[in-house]
């Protein structure tokens, strides 16, 4: 027994030594791993933030007017666009817009969005490129028609009478409306409307009834832009789209003379419809999405004002209005 005992070696010093070295690199591995997939989740989940924040500033600026992103002195517009992304601490974001393209005019500007972050000691970041278009800016506004409604325009057939008949059209017609030569745009209501060769039209058809003749009529409307007046020369300046300026002839908008007022009956809308004649609002309960409501005394000064204007046909049908008017807004 004591044989035995004597046979049987315990840990040396060299042992204990090897395996605390072995635990020591094998702790380190473990640790370095762990910290290269730490590291490597953490700059995947702040790269995706950082992304995610780049294409917010992105959006933004696409919904900014070209000319207040191109003015080098003036750089608010661009700071809201970030200051709207809600940039959380730790990330900042830095907006490049490049010069003008070459050929004399200033239509496109290249936009480059970086978004940088702390990951330990080093700054990362992430980088888009975008390109900024300068916009079509269309006045007087372009009617918006609501479901229940079609465009119409009227054929002259006798030009020494002026006599002719009405006939379904579509928003994209080119001489649907021209404001500038006193020819306002037009659309019906869908109730009570006959088209020749059809008892009636719906929403579902009325795009194949174009160019067709008007057998009986729905109410008819007219289309009046948001615009501003000036009451002592009765000249008007057309709003673009629900702002309260107007465009100027390199086409960027520009601020609307204070001499000029826009009625407060517009509000939020570019525009609105009303009817040519007294109609009841169930002559119109085909209209969905859009109020329809008796016209209201600053509409109908709105009205004629824009009537008698250089833009309007004159005070035929649009003098002495009344609420028995239908008016239709729709956004």
């Amino acid at each position: 027994m004591k044989d035995f005992l004597q046979s049987q070696k315990g840990y040396t010093g060299i042992d204990l030594a090897v395996a605390i070295v072995i635990l020591s690199i094998f702790t380190f591995l473990i640790s370095t791993i762990f910290v290269n997939i730490y590291t490597q989740y953490t700059d995947a989940s702040r790269s995706a933030a950082a992304t995610a924040y780049a294409t917010a500033i992105a959006e933004n600026l696409d919904k900014t007017y070209y000319q207040y992103l191109i003015d080098p002195n003036d750089t608010s517009a661009i700071d809201a666009a970030i200051s709207a992304a809600n940039l959380t601490s730790g990330y900042t974001a830095q907006v490049n817009i490049g010069n003008a393209n070459s050929g004399g005019k200033d239509l496109i500007r290249n936009i480059q969005i970086s978004v940088s972050y702390k990951l330990g000691n080093n700054t990362k970041s992430i980088t888009i490129n975008r390109t900024k278009s300068k916009e079509i800016l269309i006045i007087p506004n372009k009617p918006k028609v609501p479901s229940g409604m079609v465009p119409v325009k009227y054929v002259i057939t006798d030009y020494i009478s002026e006599t002719g008949y009405w006939q379904i059209t579509t928003e994209e017609d080119t001489t649907w409306y021209n404001y500038e030569n006193k020819t306002w745009a037009y659309a019906m209501a869908l109730d009570g409307l006959e088209i020749e060769g059809y008892d009636t039209i719906t929403d579902s058809n009325k795009s194949q009834m174009t160019g067709k003749r008007v057998i009986e009529q729905g109410v008819l409307f007219a289309w009046i832009p948001k615009y501003a007046y000036n009451s002592s020369t009765t000249d008007v300046k057309f709003s673009y789209s629900t702002t309260e300026k107007t465009v100027d002839s390199n086409g960027y908008l520009e601020n609307i003379n204070n001499t000029y007022s826009i009625n407060s009956c517009f509000g939020e809308y570019s525009g609105f419809w009303i009817s040519k004649a007294d109609a009841n609002s169930s002559e119109a309960s085909s209209i969905e999405g859009a109020t329809v409501n008796a016209m209201t005394n600053a509409e109908g000064t709105t009205v004629t004002n824009l009537a008698t204007s250089s833009y309007g046909p004159g005070t035929s049908s649009w003098s002495g209005l009344t609420n028995g008017r239908l008016v239709v807004k729709y956004k």
